[in-house]
């Protein structure tokens, strides 16, 4: 059975909110053509596969591995696509690895070149034919279209030295795939529920490594008089766990009501998005404008028949520009006991929403929260990539004027 990385919120979660992919079969075929493609051709550069994935001229076909299936899928791909040109004598080559096929309303395949992870293809007219059964794992697509994003030409014609690689048709997208647990027999489901994994087997996490440290308070910090914080994970983590018991607020915190959500939730189920944690404590340094923001309570995620029961809870968000994140402790029950340490749920991206400062506050609206990158904590088990979108957290806190 697959053991799980600690790594994120809820996909750190330690390992455990989140249970790891089910090992899959299938394929992810894509009939090359578009100008893309003759774009690349055109310049010399050569398609070929890696690590089980294979390239032809007229085709690509990738080797599902695991994924999860409910609502949408997520279906990670065995090996990878390299392209390959000579330029002055010298070959150059760019890896496209970690792909992962994202099928939903919007839809794309993702991957990663060096440490960098973002979408390389954009997939079109996908509803039309997807077919997706959380029961049995089932997931499939006939004729999607494929082209690259502008983010994966500007980076392959750069890295290549092209004259040119417009983002545009790349081929057809064709999936036929089977996601299902270890221990299934003859390749069924392995379990029932729908939603994200329905087939796992009960996940096994390890128990949380070395705790970050607790963030340094300035000489000139002062004591916060009061904070508020709201966090929203991954709707699509909420669903899977609601194909099970859902969750639970406990010592304090609290719910939104069911539907409601800080953060835009695509449309579903109404379920309860956001959760909200009392304030235990802070500090804030307005010289530098970092903080330290501590809360009580936890929810608890519970999803017995996949073997998931797991609190996060006591979070701790640090508001030091660039490099802000949320720590929580984790702890649980069964196979999720990740050991009642700390860890780095999620990095925020806090220089993309500039606060509302007015004397004596200060307020944070909807800070994108990501899986965080780097370190041990940072890989839930190849599902959740470092880099990975994962909900939105929201604060704000008060503090003596002149103190």
């Amino acid at each position: 059975m697959k053991r799980l990385l600690c790594a994120l919120a809820l996909a750190c979660l330690a390992a455990a909110l989140a249970p790891g992919a089910a090992s899959a079969a299938g394929t992810t075929t894509i009939d090359l053509r578009g100008k893309a493609v003759k774009s690349l051709r055109s310049q010399g550069v050569e398609l070929a596969g890696f690590g089980g994935a294979s390239a032809r001229r007229k085709r690509v076909v990738l080797r599902v591995g695991s994924g999860l299936v409910s609502s949408t899928a997520l279906l990670n791909q065995r090996g990878g696509l390299v392209l390959r040109r000579r330029v002055a004598g010298r070959r150059r080559t760019v890896e496209l690895g970690r792909l992962q096929v994202r099928l939903g309303r919007s839809s794309e395949i993702a991957g990663q070149v060096g440490a960098r992870r973002f979408a390389i293809f954009r997939l079109e007219a996908v509803t039309k034919t997807l077919s997706l059964d959380s029961r049995t794992g089932a997931a499939s697509v006939r004729g999607a279209a494929v082209s690259l994003t502008r983010a994966a030409a500007r980076l392959i014609k750069k890295r290549l030295r092209l004259r040119r690689l417009p983002a545009r048709a790349f081929g057809r997208l064709t999936v036929d795939a089977l996601v299902r647990g270890e221990d299934a027999p003859g390749g069924g489901s392995g379990g029932g529920g729908g939603g994200p994994g329905a087939g796992d087997g009960p996940p096994v996490s390890e128990p949380v490594g070395d705790e970050p440290p607790v963030l340094a308070r300035p000489a000139g910090a002062v004591d916060l008089t009061g904070a508020q914080i709201s966090w929203r994970p991954k709707p699509s983590f909420i669903r899977y766990v609601n194909s099970g018991e859902g969750t639970s607020v406990f010592a304090g915190a609290t719910a939104n009501p069911p539907g409601a959500a800080e953060c835009p939730v695509e449309a579903g189920p109404a379920l309860v998005y956001s959760f909200h944690f009392p304030f235990t404590w802070g500090w804030y340094d307005p010289a530098t404008r970092t903080a330290g923001v501590y809360f009580g309570g936890g929810v608890r995620f519970r999803y017995t028949a996949h073997g998931i029961d797991l609190d996060a809870k006591e979070p701790e968000v640090e508001l030091t520009g660039a490099s802000s994140r949320a720590i929580f402790r984790l702890d649980g029950r069964g196979d999720t006991n990740p050991g009642n340490k700390r860890a780095v749920m999620v990095d925020l991206d806090t220089p993309a929403i500039p606060p509302v400062e007015l004397p004596g506050s200060v307020s944070y609206e909807r800070i994108p929260a990501t899986i965080p990158v780097g370190g041990s904590q940072s890989v839930f088990a190849d599902f959740y990539a470092p880099g990975d979108t994962f909900g939105c957290i929201s604060v704000s806190f008060t503090y003596p004027v002149g103190a």
